[in-house]
């Protein structure tokens, strides 16, 4: 975990935990994705489900990819305007 980024809280986090200059983004599977501050407090919560997370270049907006059988389903979560969006469902292969 980078050195800015002293604190997570506890939890059942799944997938992966991404740093975005002061806050972080973290896929909880089923429940979400959540951002909190340095100091662990939520400051956001996207209801879309994650498995994993891929940031955007610019740190502007995510992916959220979350496992359904052979398919993996993936939403869009414009964190600029902190709202969600299902995008697509593919077999995909890691």
């Amino acid at each position: 975990m980078p050195a800015c980024l002293p604190f997570v809280p506890d939890g059942p986090y799944v997938g992966n935990v991404l740093a975005y200059v002061d806050c972080q983004s973290l896929a909880l599977g089923e429940a979400g994705v959540v951002r909190v501050n340095r100091l662990g407090k939520r400051i956001a919560h996207f209801p879309v489900p994650a498995h994993r997370l891929v940031m955007a270049k610019n740190g502007q907006s995510a992916l959220a990819l979350a496992k359904r059988n052979d398919n993996w389903r993936i939403s869009r979560i414009d964190l600029q305007r902190r709202s969600v969006a299902d995008w697509l469902s593919l077999p995909l292969r890691f």
